[in-house]
């Protein structure tokens, strides 16, 4: 949905509201600066001249000592005021920051798995930036000139009105003129965000798919790609450069000619004896202030543009609805056996079906292996009946609760998943398993699900033991070795039902034998439900369920 500016500028503002006294104080302060120091200076010129003119330097003196007072005070509380201001503008961005990764966590799993890593990796680093960059670095600036303009404006027309309405209608063009930079800096900021979206989600590329890369002798044209972006990035930055020189010429020649309109009129009216010389004075440092503030104001609500552009991307995000139904509050399940009804399965976006009139009945203790070549829809199964699909519309029953009413947390509750990958994170082996227990675990508990997940004899080896890193890019340990981690860390959480996604697969016939030998033991506690081709698990299912093209072409019955 596209909204106008005033709307982003609004949500933008809805973030720094915890903090408005200090936000709003902060900047009233901070913005003074742009009409305190030129009036400061204007009464130290006028002072100086009257006491040279009178022969009374006392006066010079008395006046230069009185403007280092006052110069310090101002400092002082501009100097108070940029303190509150950054520190809201911090707060406020780690509020948004944190909003959005919250986000990415209660999306429904569908809405979080499409798209490309890389814009939301954007999103959350400079989307964000770039967005929040209006709270200081672009609206503080807008404000200031606009107190600045409002207070000078008001001095001059006290100090003579003709020399009021010339600096207003100088103003008023120099705004006029840097408004028509509005447009072709959002356009400008918009391109520039996609790009660097675009460039994030092929390092992102490169990071995950490094070997891929590598074996294809693919980094030729991946480094093509990102340089192409990184061409059209450079080039957008010229253009932006080029309109900023450009502000900055008409800024600079609107300064000249402030001076010479405010020593005309002035030296008209001091001969006319409207206004005297040492007053005259007065006028040029707030001359100066109104076009020159004029001029800004146009010039930071064009600089603005990236910033409403980034706001757009963030709240399109943020605002996104999360299916969420309210008839679900059903937490307590009579057992645990599965029940699966005509479940058909479509992706958001999707036209055909990737799950169709799946039926299955799951009793507690089973073993059910599901065999199907790749893109079969195995891992999709999984994946529904574990509850990442959020769709009311799933035909699925757990311990007589239908999916429908179940409450999702109480649902994914009951089950436990080890997905291919193995799913470790950037942390030790200890916290690594313990992660699968919310309300904590201790260093026996981490201890006894290592053993029946057959981890721990391996884990005591090592070096550093349970304190051992187990992130992206360590080597100590295997991939048997990691799946075995992922064994341990779902046996901790207590779940009844264990779910495996292709246990076994890529692991030397050494690993392999110690999976298929964990998941022989941890059936005698557990409903396991398993995607594998391990002959070994196979001969010991109860169940057998064979996946084509999204259906269950077969399913056996083997209960032993």
């Amino acid at each position: 949905m596209n909204h106008n500016r005033m709307y982003y500028l609004k949500k933008m503002f809805s973030m720094v509201k915890p903090y408005a006294l200090s936000f709003y104080l902060g900047t009233f302060l901070y913005s003074t600066q742009n009409f305190t120091f030129p009036l400061i200076i204007g009464l130290l010129s006028r002072a100086t001249l009257t006491g040279i003119l009178e022969g009374e330097f006392i006066y010079v003196a008395r006046g230069v000592f009185i403007t280092i007072l006052v110069l310090f005070g101002a400092t002082v509380f501009v100097s108070l005021g940029l303190m509150l201001c950054l520190e809201a503008k911090a707060k406020a961005v780690m509020d948004l920051t944190r909003k959005l990764f919250r986000k990415f966590v209660e999306i429904d799993y569908e809405k979080a798995s499409s798209g490309k890593s890389g814009e939301k990796l954007a999103a959350v680093n400079t989307d964000a930036k770039v967005a929040t960059d209006m709270y200081h670095d672009k609206l503080t600036p807008l404000l200031t000139s606009a107190l600045a303009v409002l207070f000078s404006t008001i001095s001059l027309f006290i100090i003579n009105f003709q020399l009021g309405l010339v600096a207003v209608g100088l103003g008023i063009l120099a705004f006029f003129v840097q408004s028509r930079f509005t447009k072709p800096l959002l356009e400008i900021g918009t391109q520039g965000l996609e790009v660097n979206s675009k460039m994030l989600s092929r390092l992102w590329a490169l990071f995950q798919g490094g070997v891929v890369l590598r074996t294809y002798d693919m980094q030729g044209s991946r480094l093509k790609a990102f340089g192409k972006d990184n061409e059209n990035f450079k080039r957008l930055d010229f253009k932006r450069a080029t309109i900023s020189a450009l502000q900055n010429m008409f800024t600079t020649a609107q300064g000249w000619l402030a001076l010479l309109l405010t020593f005309t009129i002035g030296a008209i009216l001091v001969s006319q004896g409207e206004l005297d010389l040492p007053t005259l004075l007065m006028a040029p440092p707030l001359f100066q202030a109104i076009a020159d503030n004029m001029s800004s104001i146009g010039r930071e609500w064009a600089d603005m543009q990236p910033s409403f552009a980034a706001a757009e991307r963030i709240f399109s995000i943020i605002d996104a609805d999360i299916r969420h139904s309210d008839v679900r509050k059903h937490k307590n399940f009579d057992g645990h056996a599965l029940k699966i009804e005509n479940l058909s399965f479509v992706y958001e976006n999707d036209v055909e079906a990737t799950l169709s009139n799946i039926n299955l009945d799951i009793s507690e203790g089973d073993l059910v292996v599901i065999v199907g070549e790749s893109g079969s829809g195995k891992s999709t199964l999984l994946r529904a009946l574990i509850g990442m699909y959020e769709k009311k519309t799933l035909g699925m029953t757990l311990g007589g609760i239908p999916f429908k009413k179940a409450d999702l947390n109480a649902w994914r509750g009951m089950f436990a998943y080890v997905e291919q990958g193995y799913g470790l994170f950037n942390m030790s082996i200890r916290d690594n398993i313990a992660i699968g227990k919310l309300a904590g675990v201790d260093d026996a508990q981490i201890e006894q699900a290592a053993r029946k997940a057959h981890a721990h004899e391996f884990i005591i080896r090592l070096k550093e033991g349970y304190n051992t890193f187990c992130g992206e890019g360590d080597t100590s340990i295997s991939g048997g070795e990691r799946q075995r981690v992922a064994i341990a860390r779902a046996l901790v959480k207590g779940a009844p039902i264990l779910v495996f996604d292709e246990v076994a697969s890529a692991l030397d016939l050494e690993s392999t034998k110690i999976i298929v030998d964990s998941i022989r033991s941890l059936r005698k506690k557990h409903t396991i439900i398993v995607t594998t081709h391990s002959p070994e698990i196979i001969s010991d299912a109860d169940v057998v369920v064979s996946m084509k093209a999204g259906t269950a072409t077969q399913v056996h019955q083997l209960r032993h």
